[in-house]
């Protein structure tokens, strides 16, 4: 029967037999003296210490929760003796002979890591071409290759920069060079660390002694950076400042809708768009709000970066822009949202306009045909926007939908639809539309234009004119004759079309 006592090694709780915990302690602090003084010793003994405790895990299991001086001794022999690396000069070959039975004795443990002392980026490559034991500019010019020619080399090198650990201490610089893990390698790899970070701190103040001026080109060229990219940020914002003050306070009609004064401001938009004034105040003040925090965002802080400026305040008017378009951008959100219940339901108007018996069926435009029931379109063929006339808006173009007939006779249908906030609201603007269609003999004639109050908002409104043909006869528009008997490329029974504002027609199948 053994005492056991419980010891705290790096973090990590173990059980330990007495004579093993008193052999352990007396190699620790044989291993402090040894390395007392010494450059980097205070960092091997943190390793080595880390290492005893991962190979102590090693020997626990479910059937043994107690390290035993046996263990101790195995760990002992395996990282070395403190006091045999002392005296290197008059002891190089015994620890060469050392070494060499220790890496034939101690398992290698080598593992993948990355090499961020040698990075260019995040040390990928360097720390595979350690594990794998091949050059690192082959590994880099295999990367290249998959970047540029596969495609697929920069997200595979952010997986791997994401999932490999990097070498953080020595022993992970061991472990990644397969190299076993004792006081002497630990020292080693300690004293190269030690010597680079010293070789590159000497070669940096050497390059820094040899131009005194370095420090102050590399602040003439960033204050010359930040001032070029403040007067950009202030030319940038009066070029957007004018354009906001001229769409927002000089009412200019730039809006591509015919009003009775010519284009429509951004304002008279809003009142074809929106339901009531007050989503129209919420329209004009939220998108103010948005472009004026972002226009003097720009300006402020290209004044700060051109002129240097420093203060509690820049960044006070900074915060305060920001919150401004924060909450310009939540009225925004909020009015988009609500107009988007203005259109949820969807509704149509179906009116028989004739049933004919004839050979065919003939449609033309009413488009500057005065002679027919004083039909004339407002537009002269050329570009045409919606026009918004009196207390109406007209818009154009006819969809055209035809499909077999039932019987030997042309069936006649005039579709009109809208969107709503609720079915009944969307019925009631689809009633609202007018649009003329004449039927004279076989001849159908039907303007491309069509209107409703302005009242009911632009809201989806349009016209359908559905045509059932019979068997073996068709309808001519134009140039083309349509029938239903060849069915259309993409549907075995119907056709459509559109009427251009124009009068013009273009076949959709």
């Amino acid at each position: 029967m053994k005492k056991t006592v419980s010891v705290n090694i790096k973090g990590l709780n173990f059980m330990i037999e007495e004579d093993a915990y008193e052999l352990l302690h007396h190699y620790m602090l044989r291993l402090e003296n040894s390395f007392a003084g010494q450059k980097g010793g205070k960092d091997i003994v943190e390793d080595i210490e880390l290492r005893i405790a991962e190979l102590c895990q090693g020997y626990l299991s479910e059937k043994k929760q107690v390290i035993e001086k046996e263990d101790i001794e195995a760990i002992i022999a395996a990282l070395g003796q403190p006091e045999d690396f002392l005296d290197e000069e008059e002891a190089a070959d015994a620890q060469n002979r050392a070494y060499t039975q220790q890496q034939q004795s101690v398992p290698k443990d080598k593992r993948l890591y990355r090499d961020v002392e040698n990075a260019k980026i995040a040390g990928v490559c360097a720390g595979l071409s350690n594990y794998f034991n091949i050059d690192v500019i082959v590994v880099r010019v295999i990367f290249l290759v998959f970047l540029f020619f596969g495609g697929f080399g920069f997200p595979l090198y952010v997986i791997l920069w994401i999932v490999i650990p990097k070498a953080s201490s020595s022993i992970d610089r061991l472990r990644m060079q397969g190299k076993p893990i004792t006081v002497d390698s630990v020292k080693e790899e300690i004293g190269q660390a030690t010597d680079r970070l010293t070789s590159s701190s000497k070669s940096f103040a050497d390059k820094l002694r040899k131009d005194d001026n370095l420090t102050r080109r590399f602040s003439s060229i960033g204050r010359l950076i930040t001032s070029v990219f403040g007067l950009g940020l202030i030319v940038t914002g009066v070029f957007f400042l004018v354009i906001f003050l001229v769409l927002f306070f000089g009412g200019l009609r730039f809006i591509p809708i015919h009003g009775e004064n010519g284009f429509l401001s951004f304002s008279e938009l809003g009142e074809l768009l929106l339901s009531d004034s007050g989503d129209v105040f919420l329209w004009w003040l939220g998108t103010f709000l948005v472009v004026f925090s972002v226009i003097l965002f720009m300006l402020s802080n290209g004044t700060y970066l051109l002129l240097r400026l420093k203060s509690r305040w820049a960044k006070i008017s900074s915060l305060s822009l920001v919150g401004l378009g924060i909450i310009g951008t939540v009225l925004c959100i909020y009015l988009g949202t609500k107009s988007a219940g203005d259109v949820v339901s969807e509704a149509e108007v179906v009116k028989k306009i004739a049933s004919l018996n004839a050979p065919e069926l003939v449609i033309e435009s009413l488009e500057g045909d005065p002679g027919v029931d004083g039909f004339a379109r407002h537009g002269n063929g050329g570009f045409n926007p919606i026009l918004v006339k009196g207390n109406r808006i007209y818009d154009h173009g006819i969809k055209f939908l035809y499909r077999p007939s039932k019987d030997s006779l042309y069936h006649i249908y005039q579709n009109m639809g809208a969107n709503g906030f609720s079915y009944r609201n969307a019925t009631a603007k689809a009633r609202n539309i007018e649009h003329k269609i004449q039927l004279d003999s076989n001849v159908l004639h039907i303007d491309p234009e069509f209107s409703f109050p302005k009242k009911d908002k632009i809201r989806g409104q349009e016209v359908f004119i559905i045509i059932e043909i019979p068997h073996n006869k068709w309808v001519k528009i134009d140039d083309e004759r349509i029938s239903v008997d060849e069915p259309a490329a993409y549907d075995e029974e119907e056709k459509m079309g559109y009427m251009q504002h124009n009068g013009e027609y273009e076949r959709w199948d």
